[in-house]
């Protein structure tokens, strides 16, 4: 078996069947689907699923993001893993053009899908980039087609809602750390990936609908603790990347727009270290 599906499984029935429906109407039968069912109130996990193609592991407790996608890697059958969020949905060609390009460089080490934000049809997602203080979504809110997501592109970070890598490379880089619970652990993921000499890529053309944040469970509370450990532990493999996509937009900006001579600018932001932005700019 050469792939196998996990989807890390919590609340909220409706998203994961509509989830489920679009994979088994586009992935082949010969993949492996694990949800792995997780949740302290087992009124949760009472949900019918198609056994015929899908391999349900229950638990009942709250195991969080890392642990789910763990266990369920400890019983995939494929050689290679995709780790699917539960409300997600799929279109026609996303499996291939994920996993052709991902078969394409020895040097690839993790592929990750363009993720749209289902309400809009804009980008959610596609690549991660890092400020002094902050994580970004450089493309957040572009078009689908927009001139600088129409290539695939090797980013630092990637998304795990959509994201496909090698099982032997996951256990031999420790898996998720189970730390982060259920934050930041595919842009910790991504960062080790460093330490094996391998590139994280996001695939313009494997496109997935990523709802985001659809749990019945708050976890906000402690994020920013997360964050710190998160941080700690990958402050030498972080590069300040941010400012190389604000010049490719301006760069695009200044070949299809007529330029003003002058331009005042409003800042809107909350963040602490804004003079670096005005520096960019």
């Amino acid at each position: 078996m050469d792939y196998s599906i996990i989807i890390p499984y919590h609340s909220n029935q409706s998203f994961l069947k509509a989830c489920l429906k679009s994979l088994l109407f586009t992935v082949p039968h010969d993949v492996e689907i694990i949800v792995v069912m997780n949740n302290s109130n087992s009124n949760e996990l009472g949900i019918k699923l198609n056994k015929k193609r899908i391999k349900i592991v229950t638990y009942n407790q709250d195991l969080g993001y890392s642990r789910a996608i763990n266990y369920g890697a400890e019983i995939a059958k494929g050689k290679y893993l995709i780790f699917c969020d539960s409300d997600t949905v799929y279109t026609n060609n996303w499996f291939a053009n994920l996993t052709n390009f991902f078969q394409s460089n020895n040097k690839i080490g993790i592929v990750s899908s363009k993720l749209l934000n289902p309400e809009t049809s804009r980008i959610i997602d596609f690549g991660m980039a890092l400020s002094k203080l902050n994580n970004a979504h450089p493309y957040m809110d572009q078009l689908l087609d927009f001139e600088l997501v129409n290539k695939s592109k090797k980013v630092q970070m990637a998304c795990s809602a959509n994201m496909l890598i090698e099982k032997k490379l996951f256990k031999v880089m420790g898996m998720h750390d189970e730390n982060l619970v259920n934050f930041y652990q595919d842009n910790d993921l991504c960062l080790r990936l460093k330490d094996f000499n391998k590139e994280c890529w996001v695939v313009s053309n494997s496109i997935v609908y990523h709802r985001g944040s659809s749990s019945n469970l708050s976890r906000h509370s402690y994020r920013a603790d997360i964050k710190g450990y998160y941080v700690a532990k990958n402050l030498s493999r972080m590069s300040i990347d941010l400012n190389i996509y604000y010049k490719e937009s301006f760069k695009y900006f200044n070949q299809n727009f007529q330029k003003a001579n002058k331009y005042l600018l409003i800042d809107l932001s909350t963040v602490g270290d804004r003079e670096w932005y005005y520096d960019i700019i």
